[in-house]
């Protein structure tokens, strides 16, 4: 077995050897990138790191890819690195392999790409990798020791019970680009530097998302304006379509129900469904996320998701994540919703103490993304 970093031409069969591991949760789901595997990173701005685990034969038995950004983190501004996509073969000799060399990368990509702290988002679904690796008993083995930063949701927004109502119908719903985006950018970095792995912390980060972002332009971002013509609330928009399709593959447990439920109050025309069909009659998840959500009170989040609804095109659900210490962007009661839990994680390295951000902090904020946890 050997570990290399992936190349221009690595990128076909690692899309095909992707695509054949489904995703663990209520929902297995599969994804298909169109633009080559790492562009889903490279595109919104970040550099990424993609690692091939294979054998002398060079037939691929694992990846793994790390998402490498600014943020902001306990105040200051840190390089993180991200792991993403690792996906093993369920044999005893590549996982045995594979864990004598998950250090070592590590250390090379601390060392290569300055980096200070690296994460994991894992699903509370996924029984495998948190028996693997957060809940590891091999404490003999070279590994990272997991330590847990933030429980976080990732939440679909599908509809409105009967009887919901706009909670507050004197704030008006507008584009950045009709209250101009200058005004835009000094209300997220006013009101954002407290937020953990936040990668919007200034004018520059700003430019670079709508520059590299496919799909984004100035005109998806939303704000809510109150009568003094201040913004009180605000979020982007934006679909993942041409960059990657989730693919449904099955639904587990009481995921089946609601999926039933859904296309029964989709005939009443009160809720959008979890999936629709392409042209090719795959079965996928139809979803526009809503990203860079600042709210600071319950209400005004209830607003602004109310009004992204209402104007999302009508075979769209929402999407969102939020961490679970915030109580104000917890789906309304009046929301038709689900939600899949995900903890973030911080890998250590078994030779370093744990960092200081990691003490007890139950008010802690994080801004995650939902396309790290997918």
């Amino acid at each position: 077995m050997r570990l290399r970093e992936a190349q221009p031409s690595d990128l076909h069969s690692l899309n095909q050897f992707f695509h054949s591991f489904p995703t663990a949760g209520p929902l297995e789901i599969r994804q298909r990138r169109f633009k080559g595997f790492d562009q889903v990173y490279r595109a919104q701005g970040f550099k990424s790191r993609v690692f091939v685990f294979e054998t002398e034969s060079q037939q691929i038995e694992g990846v793994a890819s790390f998402v490498i950004c600014d943020c902001l983190l306990d105040h200051h501004i840190r390089r993180v690195a991200i792991a993403r996509d690792l996906r093993i073969k369920p044999s005893r000799q590549a996982i045995v392999s594979w864990t004598s060399f998950f250090l070592p990368t590590l250390r090379e990509i601390q060392k290569e790409e300055k980096v200070d702290y690296f994460f994991a988002c894992i699903s509370d679904y996924e029984t495998g990798a948190l028996n693997s690796f957060v809940r590891s008993r091999a404490l003999d083995k070279p590994i990272p020791r997991y330590s847990l930063f933030s429980k976080w949701n990732l939440v679909s927004l599908h509809g409105y019970w009967p009887f919901a109502k706009n909670p507050l119908p004197h704030l008006s719903f507008q584009s950045a680009t009709e209250v101009g985006f200058d005004k835009v950018m000094e209300y997220y970095l006013r009101d954002r530097k407290t937020k953990d792995l936040n990668p919007l912390f200034n004018r520059a980060s700003f430019m670079r998302l709508l520059r590299d972002w496919p799909n984004i332009q100035a005109s998806d971002f939303v704000v809510l304006i109150n009568r003094q013509r201040e913004i009180v609330g605000a979020c982007c928009l934006w679909a993942p379509n041409g960059v990657v399709q989730y693919e449904l593959t099955k639904l587990n447990g009481p995921s089946t129900n609601f999926s039933n439920l859904l296309h029964v109050l989709k005939t009443l025309g009160m809720a959008r469904p979890l999936s629709t069909f392409d042209s090719q009659k795959r079965e996928y998840l139809n979803f526009r996320q809503m990203g860079f959500i600042e709210c600071q009170t319950p209400d005004v989040f209830e607003t602004l998701i109310w009004h992204c609804y209402h104007n999302s095109p009508q075979r769209e659900f929402l999407v969102y994540g939020h961490s679970q210490d915030n109580y104000a962007l917890r789906p309304p009661n009046s929301c038709i919703s689900g939600s899949w839990p995900f903890g973030i994680y911080t890998m250590i390295p078994p030779d370093e103490v744990l960092p200081g951000f990691l003490r007890p902090n139950h008010g802690r904020d994080v801004q995650f993304e939902p396309f790290f946890a997918l």
